[in-house]
Order: structure tokens, then C-alpha cells, then sequence
């Protein structure tokens, strides 16, 4: 490749424990790239969010710029954050509540959080969770989303 670009990722992650297998957790992906020409840059290398590991509530990847024909683009800039409250339910089951933020754009002053919330199911496994998710978007709600998680998230 001739482009040259700097990305950076910084992922912040604080869970609390409740007690009575209680737990809250509180996580954030940032992210920029620095480069002469954004669209000079592979489309994979862009940043994108929605659905598990951003935004629930929004379609996997769905979250970004767009361009003159309505087509995602990529952003230079990546702002996400979740709350989750988790409560083991039976054996292998826990519950959750979560309420997710974010946004992907090439102008930090044209950032518009997205809103989704939901609940999910996870079967604890010796691959990591397996995690069933309803979510919506807060901004429209009717719009129901639903992911399947498997193993952890890094």
C-alpha cells in the first residue's frame, strides 16, 4: 500500500461485583485514525459500529458516514460506551440489562450518539459465554435487533 495512517484503539473496561452474583460493568471503545486522505484507505481499515461489541440495538457494522449515494464509508473517529448489570438466574444462565452509546464520523464536532438498549441471556461455557441479545434503537424504538455472541469479547 502506498497510504500511509496512523490508527489507535483504546478500549477501557471496570465491572463491579454486586455480590449475590451481581454484577455492573462499564466499557468504552475509542478510537482515531490519522491520515492524509481518509478515502484514500482501505474501507476495512475506516472504523464502523453496531450491533454486540458497540451498539446493540443497531445492525452489525451499520454505523458510519455515508457518501453521496447513501453507501457506509468508514469514519475517522469511533465513540462507544456500555453500562451492563448482570445477575446470575440458574446454574450456567445469567440475565442482562444493558444500555449502549455511540458513534462513528470523520468530524468530532458532528458526533451524534446513538442509543440502544436491551436485554440478553448468557450460558456460561468452557469457550467462554454464549450470549443471546434483544435490543433497540432508544432514538427509534420498534426496530428491534437480534445477536448471538459466542466466546469472550476482547
Amino acid at each position: 500500500s502506498t497510504n500511509s495512517f496512523l490508527k489507535s484503539t483504546l478500549l477501557l473496561k471496570r465491572v463491579w461485583d454486586l455480590g449475590s452474583q451481581t454484577a455492573f460493568e462499564l466499557s468504552s471503545q475509542d478510537g482515531a485514525i490519522a491520515t492524509p486522505s481518509l478515502t484514500e484507505l482501505a474501507a476495512p481499515l475506516r472504523f464502523y459500529a453496531g450491533g454486540v461489541g458497540t451498539v446493540r440495538g443497531y445492525a452489525y457494522l451499520s454505523l458510519s458516514p455515508i457518501n453521496s449515494e447513501d453507501t457506509l464509508i468508514g469514519g475517522k473517529y469511533l465513540v462507544t460506551g456500555s453500562a451492563t448489570f448482570k445477575r446470575h438466574l440458574y446454574h450456567s444462565f445469567s440475565g442482562l440489562i444493558f444500555y449502549d452509546i455511540g458513534d462513528v464520523t470523520n468530524s468530532l464536532g458532528q458526533l451524534d450518539l446513538l442509543q440502544g438498549a436491551g436485554v440478553g441471556l448468557s450460558f456460561k461455557t468452557a469457550v467462554g459465554p454464549i450470549q443471546f441479545y434483544i435490543s433497540h434503537p432508544v432514538q427509534t424504538p420498534g426496530n428491534w435487533q437480534f445477536d448471538l455472541s459466542v466466546g469472550e469479547a476482547l
